[in-house]
């Protein structure tokens, strides 16, 4: 224990003691200029403590002078990136990166990484104030260049997997390097056409002034700008949009989309050409609209990018093109009121004035309550009208743990998001999966992301985001709804309802109350809600004279040599070494057996208890059940 705590406490001056003992010049605590005592100054204020159970001062520091080492020289803009297999304690791989010093890299890399199913450990990260010559050595920093080192300790990868984590990450870097470098350039592009927005003559007043402080807000520190590019649409010879794919307007590609291969919106390997549904979208009044892209973002989040569109008019008013913005809304963008989000807002006062809500009453105020709580990426997308039937059908779910679906796709056909409200109580990852599978079966669709929420209501709501096919099939809503419900039903609300329809069948003074709190979870994650009432129904008929009862059943997916017991006992539970030897004796060999208190007397001492085991026949050969079940009950009660 007093090694560990050593280690535990690793000072920096014995991390500087290490380095120097392998023959590494730090430089001295006054020398402002020594990039390596920086280095390892840094390096060591982001050790995990965690890690030093398995590490030394002697294992960083040498970690740290071959990345120090190897970094020496780059040549290029391009930074260095590498992954080594290193051992301490034990063997894992450490990924390496050195180069410029620019905004997102920890978070992309660490996205990279996840992408991929890699768990990282503890990472290090300084940053050097140095540039580099023409042959790529350090030199002193004439222009403020800094230099990011990046050492990330992973779980030990193989040749394979390292070679694709060093792939995936010169591609995640080289969209990060485009993305900051043309960070201006594309934010001034978006607040030019905030300003052509706001002065267009074509568009109404009104909508053009929000639209126009909408595009400011963007700009203004709530959207990170991936890529940029113009388009122009191709006309028939009538003056009407062509159902073609839109033209990359020559040198208006910015950031990611550099890549003439990337696309903002794309279905499977085919960018998206101009369809008739297209076409109307085009043609309605308002100048800007979002949507989620098809690429999905390497920079900073792991996440699809959002879509920002801003139509392009002629001198006669017609959309002629489009200004396309790739990106992502930023941490400030969602934690914002709806009140200070342009368009946002726009669409939260005219759905609170549709609905018709006595102002600062219940229902006025729960409505704004599920406004600011809705999914703020769908806020941005949603119509006003799709907005108000949802919103207010919610409004009607608050106080009731039912089961709804809300529906919304995509303009372009190519996803669709699903709000899936259940009771809070039925919630739990399985359903979600349950539900995840159902909804990618019914749209033969792909889910791609899925988002839990959890409020003041008796009411779980979880978003999934699904990508759909062409051609895909349009389910029965109302059926498809249905089916969720009886998913989500929980094992309380079956107990209940089979109580109401067995009410008759029930012990005496045997309530719905009773039935969800006699059993605990153990019980319930078991058992189905029908064996529940099959076992109180045998509880019942326990008393100081009959102590113990058996019921022998077997399970439709068992094989023939397995039978399955229920032992009920009253008021204390069966030692397992008194129960095996009877059923042995029986020839029969226990496989398994758990045991659950059932507090049947309502009185919280002394619980009933219903013994669950599972047994074979000693040589696997077929039981023939329904011959020897009742032999077996009796017997086993005769014998006790």
């Amino acid at each position: 224990m007093a090694a560990l705590t050593t280690r535990n406490s690793l000072s920096l001056d014995n991390l500087l003691k290490a380095a120097s003992d392998l023959g590494w010049d730090t430089g001295s605590p006054t020398d402002a200029n020594s990039w390596a005592r920086s280095f390892v100054e840094q390096s060591h204020a982001s050790i995990d403590p965690q890690r030093l159970a398995d590490l030394s001062a002697d294992d960083i520091a040498s970690f740290l002078k071959d990345f120090w080492d190897w970094s020496g020289i780059r040549k290029t803009e391009a930074p260095l990136i590498r992954t080594r297999r290193v051992s301490a304690s034990s063997d894992f791989t450490l990924l390496e990166i050195a180069g410029d010093d620019m905004a997102f890299l920890v978070g992309s890399v660490l996205g990279a990484c996840r992408d991929l199913n890699i768990q990282a450990g503890m990472l290090l990260h300084p940053i050097v104030e140095h540039g580099r010559n023409e042959e790529g050595q350090r030199v002193i920093s004439v222009k403020g260049e800094r230099e990011s080192y990046i050492q990330v300790y992973l779980e030990l990868l193989d040749t394979r997997m390292s070679e694709k984590l060093e792939d995936e990450i010169r591609m995640t870097l080289n969209e990060v390097l485009l993305s900051v470098k043309d960070f201006d350039s594309m934010q001034a592009r978006m607040l030019r056409a905030a300003e052509d927005v706001r002065t267009n003559k074509f568009i109404e007043p009104e909508i053009a002034a929000e639209a126009a402080e909408f595009l400011n807000w963007l700009g203004g520190g709530h959207f990170t700008f991936l890529g940029c590019r113009r388009y122009q649409f191709a006309l028939n010879a009538d003056g009407s949009l062509a159902t073609k794919e839109p033209e990359i307007v020559s040198g208006s590609s910015l950031g990611i989309l550099r890549d003439r291969s990337r696309y903002i919106l794309q279905r499977g390997d085919e960018p998206t050409i101009i369809t008739n549904q297209i076409s109307e979208f085009l043609g309605e009044p308002e100048p800007v609209f979002v949507a989620k892209a098809t690429l999905k973002s390497r920079v900073h989040r792991r996440v699809r990018a959002d879509y920002v569109g801003i139509k392009q008019y002629d001198e006669s008013g017609k959309v002629v093109g489009e200004i396309r913005f790739a990106g992502l809304f930023t941490a400030d963008a969602y934690n914002a009121q709806t009140k200070d989000v342009p368009l946002i807002r726009m669409k939260v006062k005219q759905t609170l004035a549709a609905a018709g809500k006595r102002p600062n009453s219940h229902d006025a105020n729960a409505l704004k309550n599920i406004l600011e709580t809705y999914p703020r990426d769908e806020l941005f997308q949603i119509s006003k009208d799709d907005l108000l039937t949802i919103s207010t059908s919610i409004l009607q779910l608050q106080e009731r743990a039912e089961t709804r679906l809300f529906l919304r796709k995509d303009r372009f056909d190519r996803y669709l998001t699903a709000l899936v409200y259940v009771p809070r109580e039925s919630y739990n990852s399985d359903l979600r999966g349950r539900i995840g599978r159902k909804l990618e079966q019914a749209f033969d669709a792909k889910l791609s992301a899925y988002y839990p929420s959890f409020g003041d209501t008796p009411l779980a709501r979880v978003q999934f985001l699904l990508d759909l096919r062409k051609g895909h099939p349009e389910p029965d809503l109302q059926d498809l709804e249905d089916e969720i419900a009886e998913m989500a039903k929980s094992w309380n609300d079956q107990v209940r309802a089979l109580v109401r329809s067995r009410r008759g069948q029930m012990p005496a003074g045997f309530s719905e109350d009773m039935a969800t709190s006699v059993f605990n979870v153990a019980y319930k994650e078991a058992f189905p809600p029908e064996a529940a009432l099959t076992d109180v129904a045998l509880i019942s008929e326990l008393s100081e004279e009959r102590p113990v009862l058996m019921r022998a059943y077997r399970n439709g997916s068992d094989p023939l040599s397995v039978i399955r017991a229920k032992i009920y006992a009253h008021r204390d539970s069966i030692p397992l070494s008194a129960c095996v030897p009877v059923l042995e004796n029986m020839g029969l060999f226990v496989r398994s057996e758990t045991g659950y208190p059932i507090y049947f007397n309502q009185d919280g001492t002394r619980p009933n208890w219903v013994h669950s085991l599972e047994m074979r026949s000693e040589d696997n050969t077929p039981i023939d059940l329904q011959n020897i079940k009742a032999a077996l009950e009796d017997a086993f009660e005769a014998v006790w």
